[in-house]
Order: C-alpha cells, then sequence, then structure tokens
C-alpha cells in the first residue's frame, strides 16, 4: 500500500481517527507522516489534560490509594526536579527520568487504565504480515549465502526455519 500523501514511498504509519462515530484512516510513509501538515486535523486538545490525569489519579481505589498519592507529591525527580504534583496539574513529565521517580504511583495507574503494566502492542491490519514477510525475505537471502559458501548444514538450519514461519503463518 503506498502513501496517500506522496503515492510514492510504502505507507508504514496507519493512523485511525474516530470523532462523533466517524472513523477517518490514513496511510502514510515515514516521511509524510513526519511533515504531518497534510493532516488537516487539529493538534489542540480541548480539555485540560492536567485535569483528566488529576481525576484518574485521585481516584485511586483500595486501601492506601491516598498514602501512595500524598508521599509521591513529596518526591522530587532527581534530574529534572519536576514533582508529582507538578504532572498531576500539567499532565506531563518534565524528563524520562520522571518515570522511574514516580513508577511506584504509575505502575498501579496504569494497570488500571491499561489492564496490565506490560507493553503487548498492537498493529493495524494494515501493518499484519509485514514483520513475517520482513523475515522470511531476510532468512532466504541468508540461505542463498549459504548454499553459495557451500555451508549446508547451516543452509538446512535456514530451510526448516523458513518452513516452520510458513507453516506457522498458514
Amino acid at each position: 500500500m503506498y502513501c496517500e500523501s506522496c503515492n510514492e514511498a510504502e505507507a508504514t504509519v496507519h493512523i485511525t481517527r474516530t470523532v462523533n462515530g466517524k472513523t477517518q484512516k490514513i496511510h502514510l510513509c515515514g516521511r509524510c507522516a513526519a511533515d504531518g501538515g497534510h493532516l488537516n486535523w487539529p493538534t489542540s486538545v480541548d480539555f485540560p489534560v492536567g485535569s483528566l490525569l488529576g481525576g484518574l489519579l485521585e481516584g485511586g481505589h483500595g486501601p492506601g490509594a491516598g498514602k501512595t498519592m500524598r508521599s509521591a507529591g513529596e518526591v522530587r525527580c532527581s534530574e529534572c526536579g519536576r514533582t508529582y504534583q507538578d504532572f498531576t496539574e500539567s499532565g506531563f513529565f518534565g524528563c524520562a527520568g520522571c518515570y522511574e521517580a514516580f513508577a511506584d504511583v504509575l505502575k498501579p495507574l496504569v494497570r488500571r487504565i491499561q489492564g496490565d503494566t506490560v507493553h503487548r502492542g498492537k498493529r493495524p491490519k494494515e501493518s499484519a504480515g509485514r514483520d513475517e514477510r520482513f523475515l522470511r525475505k531476510q532468512l532466504q537471502e541468508q540461505l542463498e549465502r549459504a548454499v553459495a559458501a557451500e555451508e549446508y548444514e547451516k543452509a538446512a538450519e535456514i530451510r526448516d526455519e523458513l518452513k516452520r514461519l510458513k507453516e506457522e503463518t498458514e
């Protein structure tokens, strides 16, 4: 699938936006996605992110939730000096170190919102199989090189891996 903006490169970024029940999809190459000007989608947020996050954070459930929030407000990031209160008011951390400094409070929040604290990933339907195709292409090239170099044991291993991948995708 080609980029809907330049129609030259393969689309690697797939954006889906739903507003008032109406879904729009756009498929872009990396360069056009980075440019972003052609999307014509508003980038401003119609509500304060800090208020939304503050509501989620203050709405903690379970024993000791309030205590955790109070103690987190006293912690400062050792890299940028921001407090957890700064985060709840603005919705933004000051640096990457904030994630570690406030991990004790963030983990329950992430678990409540996402269901888990481990990112499992999700790919758009449009990209399904792309990684498998790339891997098969790499293995096929390795197989050809191994045969050309008369490394038949290595070639047999690569052939078996290709066969396994094919069986998995069928």
